[in-house]
């Protein structure tokens, strides 16, 4: 089944990508929690002022990385289980001689 074949061989390769942009977005959001924790410890130790609109930013940008990286970590999740039901279904298909359904 060379359609069948084709069909899960680029699912694989989305799956792929998919997961290497939720590695991507997970590091920027742990490399922004570290600029965040530096922050603290500089306004702890008195270094910073007490309004500080470059803090606020990193804050911003924290929250929104943190929202981006949970968002791509699940989407990822849904795609690949998704690659892995249709590839399921495609064995079995294989292994029982049946048509592999549409749907899937």
């Amino acid at each position: 089944m060379p359609e069948v074949d084709a069909a899960l061989s680029t699912l694989a390769r989305c799956s792929t990508a998919l997961l290497e942009e939720s590695q991507a977005e997970q590091q920027r959001m742990e490399e922004l929690n570290e600029l965040s924790e530096a922050a603290i410890e500089q306004r702890a130790a008195d270094r910073g002022t007490r309004y500080d609109a470059e803090y606020a930013l990193l804050s911003v940008r924290l929250r929104l990385a943190i929202r981006c990286a949970n968002a791509h970590r699940d989407a990822a999740h849904q795609f690949v289980c998704w690659w892995l039901d249709a590839a399921m279904a495609a064995w079995k298909s294989a292994v029982h001689g049946t048509p592999m359904p549409y749907a899937r």
